[in-house]
């Protein structure tokens, strides 16, 4: 996606923690620390405008900001130049559950 604009609105969905995670320091604000959480993703491109909801991200729990695996951005991506390329205007997605291997979230 050559100009695409990125905007978070971050959903009130943090994943269960495995005892061996590893926290990331935020940095943007340089003063929160990640968790997983779901997050919607907004993509724009000229008059198509794409947005993808329960995306898994790293999410700052002091600024909202989120962070994507190379996996997730790409899939974003991919799903977004479909939806362009089938001349979307507006289209809302949800990511699906069982590509990320988290089975039963809602």
């Amino acid at each position: 996606m050559s100009e695409h604009r990125r905007h978070f609105e971050v959903e009130a969905v943090i994943l269960a923690i495995d005892s061996n995670y590893e926290f990331m320091k935020c940095g943007l604000c340089k003063h929160g620390i990640t968790a997983p959480g779901l997050v919607t993703v907004t993509l724009e491109r000229g008059e198509s405008l794409v947005i993808i909801k329960r995306v898994p991200a790293e999410v700052c729990d002091n600024c909202g900001e989120y962070y994507l695996s190379d996996d997730i951005t790409e899939h974003v991506l991919q799903r977004a130049e479909i939806a362009i390329n089938n001349g979307a205007e507006v289209e809302i997605i949800r990511y699906p559950a069982q590509e990320i291997g988290i089975g039963a979230i809602q």
